[in-house]
């Protein structure tokens, strides 16, 4: 319905968002957020073939140096419908 498949397993997913490990704990409920306000490392999702089961969801979250090159981190491209 939504057409989010394989959001968790090929490849980590780079995000717009900077990597803060307590930016959730401190903005609270909200809805689409982001952390615009940061420096490196950026937030990796979804873990990929060769992560532990636990890091295999769209809310498994790691970070990454924008400038680092990984075989296992990539980007899904995305469209407005």
């Amino acid at each position: 319905q939504w057409g989010h498949l394989d959001l968790a397993g090929s490849l980590w997913e780079w995000t717009l968002d900077y990597y803060d490990a307590t930016y959730y704990q401190a903005v609270g409920t909200c809805s689409n957020c982001a952390n615009l306000a940061g420096a490196t490392p950026r937030v990796i999702r979804g873990g990929n073939f060769t992560s532990q089961l636990a890091a295999l969801r769209g809310t498994g979250r790691a970070s990454k140096a924008p400038l680092t090159a990984d075989p296992y981190a990539g980007f899904r491209c995305v469209r407005t419908p």
